[in-house]
């Protein structure tokens, strides 16, 4: 006889590896998704990390650009100087010109060129400077004038504040009072600040400057193959010859467009001021073309400086707009129309950048910084997209 088949539990071990299998999944996404969690953890801390040492290096930097400044001024200034004339330097020395005999023709009209501007501008400068305190009262006293009847109840209230001032019986009261308002003349303080405490420091910035700019030029970027030539493989020094000889060439055609540009402006605005009769008009001419350099801020301040030149030199106020009025067409044509048309959008640079760059430098270096504020970032600007495509 057959022995009965036992009935064995129907899907009962299927059931029971599912759910181990179920459960072995739930418990591996958990694991999963806390290990994702951590990661996400992890990657945050990281950016946290690097945002600190980013904001810690620009503070190092921002303190090491301050206390350094009596050094790196000068070598920024050589560098960028070095590159606006190293394509002519180049083009010479391969047409057989020793590179020493053009960097020190180069170094020698740079010297004759600022000491000349300096010889015929420092006494209508230092007369401006004087005469400036003077300005602005007359500057304010005609913009009073001219505010209609604001003006005459400011000058009724002030007649008689001066009436009850003068009925009081208290004299001393009266003589503080006359003390108080007593003019001083004007002094050439600040003239002798600049010829006393920084005239020393800006000839010495400035010869070391030129001592820089001449190894520089001289040496037709000997020093960076040397440097170069530290790197162990050809690749990479064949690379970086490559990636340093596209930033120079991008850089000095900038300095190079720039510099012209501000040239020709300076020429105009001279020819502009003498049309219309405004005193040394050479002096404001080579003034607008300095200010230049420092985008938006410079024709800002050379706007202010021609309105007080206004003032002074013509009897009313409509008359002094006029220097003012014209700066401001040249340089909107400039700005507008030219600047971009040279440059081109490769080598345009935002108006917010400039601003912040020259608010930061100016900072950072004072007046000279504000002026090359605008070269510093567009070098920054092209080593990033160089470096990119390299």
């Amino acid at each position: 006889m057959r022995r009965p088949e036992k009935h064995k539990p129907a899907n009962g071990g299927t059931r029971r590896a599912l759910l181990l299998r179920f459960l072995s999944e739930l418990s591996a996404a958990n694991g999963i998704r806390e290990r994702d969690e951590q990661i996400q953890w992890l990657l945050r801390l990281e950016v946290v990390k690097v945002g600190l040492l980013i904001f810690l290096a620009m503070v190092v930097a921002a303190i090491v650009m301050v206390q350094a400044s009596f050094l790196l001024i000068p070598l920024t200034l050589a560098w960028l100087i070095s590159t606006l004339f190293s394509p002519f330097i180049a083009h010479l020395a391969r047409s057989g010109i020793p590179a020493t005999l053009t960097s020190a023709l180069v170094c020698f009209l740079l010297v004759a060129s600022v000491m000349t501007t300096l010889n015929l501008g420092l006494e209508p400068a230092s007369r401006w400077i004087e005469e400036l305190p003077e300005s602005l009262r007359t500057l304010r006293a005609r913009i009073s004038e001219t505010s209609g009847p604001l003006s005459d109840l400011q000058a009724v209230s002030k007649e008689v504040d001066q009436l009850a001032a003068m009925a009081t019986d208290d004299a001393p009261n009266i003589e503080s009072a006359v003390a108080k308002v007593e003019v001083v003349e004007p002094s050439n303080s600040t003239l002798k600040t600049i010829l006393t405490d920084d005239l020393p420091s800006l000839t010495s910035g400035f010869f070391i400057a030129i001592a820089m700019t001449f190894f520089m030029l001289a040496s037709n970027g000997q020093m960076l193959r040397n440097l170069f030539a530290v790197t162990q493989t050809w690749k990479t020094r064949k690379r970086l010859v490559r990636l340093s000889r596209a930033i120079k060439v991008h850089l000095a055609q900038y300095l190079i467009a720039v510099t012209t540009i501000n040239c020709f402006l300076a020429l105009t605005v001279t020819v502009a001021l003498w049309l219309i009769d405004v005193p040394n008009p050479w002096l404001w001419g080579a003034l607008a073309g300095l200010l230049n350099f420092a985008p938006y801020v410079g024709p800002a301040i050379m706007t202010f400086v021609l309105l007080l030149v206004g003032v002074t030199t013509t009897e009313s106020l409509q008359s002094a707009l006029w220097a003012p009025g014209v700066f401001l067409i040249i340089t909107s044509i400039e700005g507008q129309l030219i600047t971009p048309a040279v440059i081109g959008k490769t080598l345009a640079l935002s108006p917010m950048m400039i601003l912040m760059a020259v608010l930061l430098m100016t900072w950072l270096w004072g007046p000279i910084g504000a002026l090359l504020a605008a070269p510093l970032l567009a070098t920054a600007g092209i080593m990033l997209r160089n470096l990119v495509r390299a």
